[in-house]
């Protein structure tokens, strides 16, 4: 119909216009509106109504279309989008570099991260660039140490690098199971110098203090609540690595490279990795309300008692603060005495 083609072209295109611009191209062209269109044999390419009306627009000319800007609702960053840009700053505020890996991870380097892991679990791709990486990756933090060991192999001692992409399973997804589960990850590996350097010449050694130092950074920087606790994830070191949770699920692991996970990579020294879920970092995280402070001006004022030696200092503070209730803010030991007098 010519207000189809209208709809997609804009005014100008009655039907005595398009019937005449495709019958220059040997088709037949019904009367009446909407017109029936027969297609000569050797354009198999035309199959539909849009292809009929790309052919008006070809002959008209697309020079002859007036420019024109399309419209759109008014858009913004999602809240999503708009944490995923602090998070980046966050940590390459604090000296990390952000990289972009290849999905593509070889068999014998996930053994390395995740020996557990079955061949069933994995993807495989079925035309890969290198026979060696045929698999989707897992987890990122093979990837990134193969970026360490790439830089240390051209010279390059300090690395400390971050990435955030997905990372694939086998298992259906559960919003649409048609494609495989595919959530988005945060990682980072350091290894050699952290930080500013002092006057002596000196920087802070990676280690898993400093990955969990920069897991604090960022926890702080989005506003998450989390807890961490000691684990022993394969791959990494037992002693050295702590489990992260957020409003009480796992969402990953912070601490430091085992010594032979190191070493299968060809990296020398203690190496600060972690890898987390992405998701219940991203998540919006409640405002904080501020109390409105007293209109009234603070009283500060002692209290002296004569104790007992089998008397605590918390025990007075506990008794004291109690009898207070609201009125009291804060209440500590600051002097005692004992003695003859």
């Amino acid at each position: 119909s010519s207000a189809e083609v209208e709809r997609l072209l804009g005014p100008g295109f009655d039907a005595n216009r398009v019937r005449h611009l495709l019958q220059r191209l040997g088709m037949e062209v019904g009367p009446g509106d909407p017109m029936t269109v027969t297609v000569p044999t050797y354009r198999p390419d035309i199959t539909r109504q849009a292809d009929l009306v790309e052919e008006v627009a070809r002959l008209h000319g697309y020079d002859e279309f007036e420019a024109t800007l399309p419209t759109a609702p008014a858009g913004g960053l999602t809240i999503e989008q708009r944490r995923l840009r602090r998070l980046h700053l966050a940590l390459t505020g604090i000296g990390l570099t952000q990289a972009i890996n290849l999905p593509f991870v070889g068999v014998d380097d996930l053994a390395q991260l995740h020996p557990d892991l079955e061949a069933s679990d994995l993807l495989t791709v079925r035309n890969p660039l290198r026979e060696e990486e045929s698999k989707l990756r897992p987890g990122l933090l093979p990837g990134l140490l193969e970026a360490l060991r790439y830089n240390r192999s051209h010279g390059v001692s300090n690395v400390a690098l971050f990435e955030t992409g997905r990372v694939f399973f086998s298992t259906p997804d559960d919003a649409d199971p048609r494609l495989p589960k595919q959530p988005e990850r945060l990682a980072w590996a350091i290894v050699g110098g952290v930080g500013v350097r002092s006057l002596k010449g000196s920087q802070i050694e990676a280690s898993g203090e400093v990955s969990l130092a920069v897991w604090r950074h960022l926890a702080r920087s989005l506003g998450v609540v989390a807890a961490t606790h000691p684990a022993s994830p394969p791959g990494l070191h037992p002693g050295r690595t702590a489990r992260v949770t957020v409003a009480g699920e796992t969402v990953g692991h912070v601490g430091e490279l085992h010594p032979g996970t190191a070493a299968a990579f060809d990296l020398s020294g203690r190496v600060a990795v972690a890898e987390l879920d992405l998701a219940p970092l991203l998540a919006p995280v409640p405002q904080i309300t501020a109390a409105s402070p007293s209109v009234f001006p603070p009283i500060d004022f002692d209290l002296s008692f004569v104790c007992p030696p089998g008397v605590s200092a918390g025990d007075l503070v506990e008794v004291t603060t109690t009898a207070g209730g609201d009125l009291v803010e804060r209440a500590r030991v600051f002097d005692e005495y004992r003695g003859p007098g």
